[in-house]
């Protein structure tokens, strides 16, 4: 397992979405107890209902894209969503 730590920030706001892969639960413990130190240390925090912790088996959405490990990338239905609406506000 490898788990790079030691970034810098200018503002709190430049990290927003992460994700962390491990082979086993313990490994994922570890990495998911460093993340929370090194957040807490920055004066962060992780946003309980925001976060996603499960097996990449069943997909899940990041920065607007669906993703799988059995298909191919493909924008989220919300992107999606999103996007057929600005283009009917764009010719009301």
């Amino acid at each position: 397992m490898t788990l790079i730590i030691g970034w810098t920030l200018d503002r709190k706001a430049e990290l927003d979405d992460f994700v962390i892969l491990a082979k086993t639960r313990r490994q994922l413990r570890t990495a998911v107890r460093r993340v929370h130190t090194e957040l807490a240390a920055l004066g962060l925090v992780v946003h309980k209902k925001k976060r996603f912790i499960g097996r990449i088996t069943t997909g899940f959405e990041l920065l607007g894209y669906t993703l799988h490990p059995l298909r191919r990338l493909r924008p989220s239905a919300e992107s999606v969503r999103r996007l057929k609406e600005r283009t009917r506000r764009l010719y009301e």
